[in-house]
């Protein structure tokens, strides 16, 4: 996917309020710390499309019904989690990038085929969802879209 398609995800999700500019937050990494991610980190270098996104100084937090962090903290935690996550599961590290994670329970990976997989302590084995970065924003814009529909249905039907 091009620059100008992460581009438009990210104009389009920033028109429904669901990525921000962290600009009340003190923003301590800079384009260096991002483009050294994979070697900070010792894994697999993760899609451009990812690299990109996270250039854009933008993060995404997912809605309550699906809480997921992208971002470039969220990124650093998610290794230490991952690390956590081989004492209590069959799980290896090995050859793969971690980008997010969810309550020490949950993480998000790229290995080298550049897709998207999970991995849970609810799961026996890692799965793959998305065969993108860019295929899993678009499912989480339309998820967090859906999300939001459904809320604001169950707030109107409580209203009459």
């Amino acid at each position: 996917m091009t620059e100008e398609n992460i581009d438009f995800l990210i104009e389009k999700m920033k028109s429904m309020s669901l990525i921000y500019h962290p600009s009340n937050k003190h923003l301590d990494y800079s384009t260096d710390d991002i483009n050294n991610l994979p070697f900070r980190k010792g894994e697999i270098h993760p899609p451009y499309s990812y690299i990109y996104f996270l250039k854009s100084r933008m993060e995404f937090s997912g809605p309550v019904d699906f809480p997921i962090d992208i971002s470039y903290l969220a990124c650093i935690n998610s290794s230490e989690t991952a690390h956590e996550l081989t004492f209590e599961c069959d799980f290896s590290v090995r050859e793969k990038f971690f980008f997010s994670e969810h309550q020490g329970y949950i993480v998000w990976f790229f290995k080298e085929d550049g897709a998207v997989y999970r991995f849970g302590e609810d799961t026996e084995r890692e799965e793959k969802l998305y065969s993108s970065f860019e295929e899993f924003l678009e499912f989480m814009m339309l998820f967090a879209l859906s999300a939001r529909s459904k809320r604001l249905a169950e707030r109107e039907r409580k209203n009459f």
